[in-house]
């Protein structure tokens, strides 16, 4: 991998063929798979099967585009499977008082994607630091993860080290939170 430093991001918003061109420029190696257009984890289990049994590997994500109480924003990433308790989540992820979600015209302008296509890359959009980026540590462990490239038509495999670098490079440095822990006792 070249070093991020190098490789500007393009203008805001990226879309899907600005943000992987981006990516390869950068030397990241990444595999992208089209597939219709998904709005739920469970309408992309069977499409996600198929590339397990492909031989395609990575942890499946889940995003949240969540608001807490003082109107700060945070995007959460884990995997699918993970149950994400939002009565207590703000506990854990520092924040002022219940999430409820964010509202699309937000996620638009912050993230530049639409709802049902929330994605840890969408953080690169958030060019003035209106969001913070969360990642479960079930996700941080995992050694590739996929992730919709900005659009839920397509699942992008990256390292989980890389989407961590790219992260960082886009000034968002990921709050990796243990989302299995007591609220209570951290």
């Amino acid at each position: 991998m070249q070093s991020l430093s190098m490789h500007k991001l393009p203008p805001a918003p990226l879309n899907r063929k600005t943000l992987l061109t981006w990516l390869d420029e950068a030397g990241l190696e990444t595999q992208t798979h089209d597939h219709p257009a998904f709005f739920t984890v469970e309408e992309g289990a069977a499409f996600k099967a198929e590339l397990r049994a492909s031989g395609v590997t990575g942890g499946n994500t889940k995003n949240l585009f969540l608001k807490d109480k003082k109107g700060r924003h945070f995007l959460l990433t884990a995997l699918e499977d993970t149950e994400v308790n939002l009565k207590q989540l703000h506990k854990l992820l520092g924040a002022q008082g219940r999430f409820s979600f964010g509202r699309a015209e937000q996620m638009e302008d912050y993230l530049g994607v639409s709802p049902g296509s929330v994605t840890a890359f969408g953080i690169l959009n958030d060019r003035e630091g209106k969001v913070t980026f969360a990642l479960d540590s079930r996700a941080a462990q995992m050694e590739h993860l996929l992730c919709h490239p900005l659009t839920n038509e397509a699942s992008t495999r990256i390292a989980t080290a890389d989407l961590l670098s790219v992260a960082n490079h886009g000034d968002h440095p990921a709050m990796v939170v243990d989302l299995s822990a007591d609220p209570d006792s951290v």
